[in-house]
């Protein structure tokens, strides 16, 4: 008998801790699309989305340490940039739309670089994307790597108080 109240307290308080930090994943997205829509970087959001689910629901996995949340959106901005330049340089004869080799070429460039720098962290391959995609991609860029340190800094504060969901 005693072991079953044991597991319903643990139970409690798993709840809690998946309620805790699912509202801050919230707060922080809520706050990151205020932040991006002033730069009218609004398709950042899903990269910055999945980064919040592993920062706050894994928060002492690989993936949510601040090397591979900040190196892998500093390298997704920069290949994001080279993307969109690289749209410019499709030629038109080209059969399908130039933005679709420019983000295939920035997801290859990313995932290449993360993985031989070891700053893997996938949702900045979506950030290469939409950096592509962007009509400013400087802006974009800028806006989702501030979002993402802004993630780190709290994650990092709060590290103690969170755990693996």
């Amino acid at each position: 008998m005693r072991r079953r109240s044991y597991e319903s307290r643990d139970k409690r308080i798993l709840t809690r801790a998946h309620v805790y930090q699912s509202l801050m994943a919230c707060a922080f997205i809520f706050a990151a699309f205020w932040i991006v829509h002033a730069f009218e970087s609004e398709l950042a959001i899903a990269s910055l989305g999945a980064s919040a689910f592993i920062a706050f629901s894994f928060p002492h996995a690989k993936s949510s340490r601040p090397k591979f949340l900040v190196g892998g959106y500093l390298v997704g901005a920069v290949c994001g940039y080279i993307g969109s330049a690289l749209i410019t340089l499709v030629p038109e004869s080209f059969p399908l739309p130039g933005y679709i080799p420019a983000c295939a070429m920035a997801v290859f460039l990313s995932m290449l670089i993360m993985t031989v720098l070891n700053f893997e962290h996938p949702p900045s391959a979506a950030l290469a994307v939409a950096v592509t995609l962007a009509s400013n991609p400087l802006a974009m860029g800028l806006a989702a790597f501030g979002c993402v340190a802004v993630l780190v800094i709290i994650k990092e504060l709060l590290k103690n108080h969170l755990r693996n969901l």
